[in-house]
Order: structure tokens, then C-alpha cells, then sequence
């Protein structure tokens, strides 16, 4: 490689179940990149690399081709922010508008995923070097794409390879240039929020119990929002639709919601689970009251809901006579569902 180069390779940026170990060689001549992250949050280990001269990157040996140069923000983009980004996800989502945030470890693996088309801008605003960003700065070169510092300038190495920036914004030019005119200052302050998730490891037995329950809901809620994609419609439209099933969350639906939004089935679902957690029986004056403060809290979707008249109220039931254990399995089935 002419003149100078520079290679690295250094130790993963371990933040709780995640680690991703970058490794690139940039040169006046022969860009280079090549990122690695053997556990990522959601497609498990993912190598993405890409030199001068190929016509697509590879992503786990998979050509992918993706062109940035001439995208814009538009509603529903991906821009990827750091792994503390949802804590404060008021001013972070303001920010991005009308492109949504998701949070992630390392600004390498941010620009990588820029780089093989799953957002359209990766930023970091926390002083990164270019052992954070070379490397992605390689991959998004084969994408069309940019690496831009807090000024809007292109980053650029020294003789020696070394940068450093106060903020960096990688992807798309047009998009990225976009970004770093907001004001990216104003997210600190917004209070940060407390996390909900020890990412510690290994897990207890109790906390095993815990994913099992968290994932009853997360199911009950996904459901929810794909279901409400399709809610109301004829089998046959649906299947015209979508042949293969309803796979992918995004925006509208009947009650027009953004992607992954849940209806009010699942903000009651919620309701319940929460006057369940620290109790050992149903309480039903617990949940009615649970579900009458959901209803004055103004719910989007229910107003939008056809108002029916209010049924009398009911008679108790007629006392039954109890049943064995094994024909009341049926309940118990429906409940877990």
C-alpha cells in the first residue's frame, strides 16, 4: 500500500451481553474495513467487510449492495445512536425526526450496519478516535456512503493514521449532513431513565423464570403490533397482502400506528400484568381500578373505537360447584396464551 498505512486490531467494546472488535487498514491508496460482532443484539455474529475494488460488500460471506448516495431522511429511517441513547428517548427521537433511533454498542458496528442498508445514518457524539471509526469508515466507502465530523468536514487521517473528532456522523451524505445541523447538546437535558434490564451474566434461576415472563409479554405485544396491521380485514386481502404472512412491523394499519406501536390490547395486557407482579392471586378490584386509570389516561386508539352503550350491570354468576382439577385445565391454558 502506497505512502502510509495503518491497521488495527484492538480488544472488543464490551458493553453487557455485547462485544464487537473492529478491525480495518486505511491507506491513501487501498481503503480496507472490515467489522466483526460475534454476539450482536439481534442477528447473532455478524461480519461485515468490504476492500477497493470489490463491486459489493460481504456480510457473513453474503454479497450485499447498497447505494447512499442519494438517499434522504424519510419517515421510518434507521439512525443508529449509542447503547445510552434510550434512556433518554424523548429528546433522542426528536432529534432524529422523521427517522427513528435505535440504540447501539460501538460506532463501528453502527456504521457497518449503515454500510449493508439496515439505517441510513450512524452518529457518535462522544469524542471517538479512529480506532472507533476507521474501519467503518471503510465499509461505508463501498456504500456511497460518508464519515463527516461535527463541522460537516470529511473526516481525514494524519500521516500516521490518527484522528480524533468530538462527534462523527456516518451514512448517507445528504442525511448525515442533516443531522449534524440539530441540536444534538439539547438531548442532556432530558433525565436519564433507569434501566429495566441487568445484562448480568450468568443468570439465575429466578431471573430465567423472569425471561420467560418477559418474553409472554414481548410475544403478546409483537403479536399485537403485526395483528393490527391486517385487523379487520377479509382472509383473502390479507393473503393477497401478505403471501407469506405479516413479517415485518411497520407503519399503519387501521388505526394508522407507527411501527411496533402497540393498540390498546396490549396497553391493557400491560395493565393486568402489572397489578399481577408482586401478588400470589388475582385481584379483581386491583385490575378494575388498573384498567379505569388506562382509560383516563386518554388512549389514542380507544377513542378512535366505535362508543357502544354501557350493558346493565351484571348479576353474580350462580354459585358452581367446583371442579376437578383436571377439567379446569382449559383456564389456566388461556390464561398463559
Amino acid at each position: 500500500m502506497a505512502e502510509w498505512s495503518r491497521a488495527c486490531d484492538h480488544e472488543p467494546l464490551d458493553y453487557g451481553d455485547y462485544a464487537f472488535r473492529p478491525c480495518c487498514a486505511m491507506s491513501r491508496v487501498v481503503p480496507l474495513g472490515a467489522v466483526y460482532a460475534p454476539l450482536s443484539p439481534d442477528r447473532g455474529p455478524d461480519l461485515i467487510a468490504w476492500m477497493a475494488g470489490m463491486d459489493d460488500l460481504l456480510r457473513n460471506g453474503t454479497p450485499v449492495r447498497v447505494d447512499l448516495r442519494t438517499r434522504t431522511l424519510m419517515p421510518g429511517d434507521i439512525v443508529f445512536l449509542n447503547h445510552r441513547a434510550s434512556s433518554r428517548p424523548i429528546g433522542n427521537a426528536g432529534l432524529v425526526q422523521p427517522g427513528r433511533f435505535v440504540s447501539l454498542p460501538s460506532i463501528a458496528y453502527r456504521l457497518a450496519r449503515v454500510a449493508v442498508g439496515d439505517g441510513i445514518v450512524a452518529v457518535s457524539t462522544s469524542s471517538p478516535a479512529a480506532l472507533d471509526y476507521a474501519a467503518g469508515h471503510a465499509l461505508l466507502l463501498g456504500a456511497g456512503g460518508v464519515l463527516l465530523d461535527e463541522r460537516g468536514h470529511s473526516v481525514a487521517y494524519s500521516t500516521t493514521g490518527d484522528s480524533a473528532l468530538r462527534a462523527c456522523f456516518g451514512g448517507a451524505p445528504v442525511a448525515a449532513r442533516d443531522l449534524i445541523a440539530r441540536p444534538w447538546d439539547s438531548v442532556a437535558g432530558e433525565a436519564r431513565q433507569a434501566a429495566r434490564v441487568s445484562l448480568a451474566w450468568p443468570r439465575t434461576a429466578s431471573e430465567a423464570e423472569l425471561d420467560r415472563a418477559a418474553a409472554s409479554l414481548l410475544g403478546q405485544v409483537i403479536g399485537d403490533s403485526l395483528g393490527a396491521l391486517v385487523e379487520f380485514q377479509p382472509q383473502e386481502e390479507i393473503v393477497r397482502r401478505y403471501p407469506d404472512g405479516v413479517r415485518e412491523l411497520h407503519d399503519g394499519g387501521v388505526w394508522d400506528t407507527v411501527a411496533s406501536q402497540p393498540t390498546d390490547d396490549s396497553e391493557l395486557a400491560l395493565a393486568l400484568a402489572r397489578t399481577l407482579a408482586g401478588r400470589t392471586d388475582y385481584d379483581a378490584e386491583a385490575v378494575a381500578g388498573a384498567y379505569g386509570r388506562w382509560y383516563s389516561s386518554h388512549p389514542s386508539i380507544s377513542a378512535r373505537r366505535p362508543r357502544l352503550p354501557c350493558p346493565p350491570p351484571l348479576a353474580p354468576p350462580p354459585a358452581r360447584r367446583r371442579q376437578p382439577e383436571r377439567l379446569r385445565g382449559g383456564t389456566a391454558s388461556r390464561t398463559a396464551r
